[in-house]
């Protein structure tokens, strides 16, 4: 769970890191220039290195903030085969990239599957060979469609109405396939 902490919070970290010589973390963020991924990574910025990945399909370069000393930005797709190097290093992955338009899903599924779910594996497979201690991936309420009860409990049945749902829904079994097979922690 996301903690978000208060500025005084935040200096008296920056204090310890300081005098104790404690490391920062170091953060990657797929999709960091999008709606979620610009306010997840300011916060993240107040107290870790952060590397966003971002192809700028759905983001845009002004979400995030310019010459930060410890941000990096990555003009990539996470379809890439060479950005394995980006998660050498890393403490823990924020993945958010996707198609996520449902209305463009449903014209686009081949697309849409491409970058939601094999972008995902991908990102968790580079999660896997550099040893990333820990991944989170954002899924979407959309996985669960037309429900009768609300608020929706994580318990109901899925049930998506568009492919980007469905690749939504497919990306959180990967996730915890991988979490079985090969231990990544989620």
């Amino acid at each position: 769970m996301l903690r978000f902490t208060t500025t005084k919070e935040t200096t008296d970290f920056r204090q310890q890191v300081l005098e104790k010589g404690l490391k920062m973390a170091k953060v990657l963020v797929t999709g960091g220039a999008g709606y979620i991924g610009r306010h997840l990574g300011d916060h993240l910025l107040q107290n870790n290195e952060v590397i966003i990945i971002d192809d700028f399909s759905m983001g845009k370069r002004k979400n995030l903030p310019k010459n930060h000393p410890r941000l990096k930005v990555f003009d990539v797709s996470i379809l890439d085969e060479n950005i394995g190097f980006l998660f050498k290093g890393i403490d823990t992955v924020f993945h958010l990239a996707a198609l996520t338009r449902p209305r463009y899903s449903i014209d686009y599924p081949v697309e849409t599957n491409r970058v939601n779910v094999e972008g995902t594996v991908k990102v968790l497979k580079h999660c896997l060979d550099n040893e990333v201690k820990k991944a989170i991936f954002m899924s979407s309420a959309s996985v669960y469609g037309d429900q009768k009860v609300f608020p929706i409990s994580e318990k109901a049945a899925p049930n998506p109405k568009s492919p980007y749902a469905l690749t939504k829904l497919i990306g959180e079994s990967y996730c915890r396939l991988f979490e079985k097979l090969y231990g990544l922690k989620f």
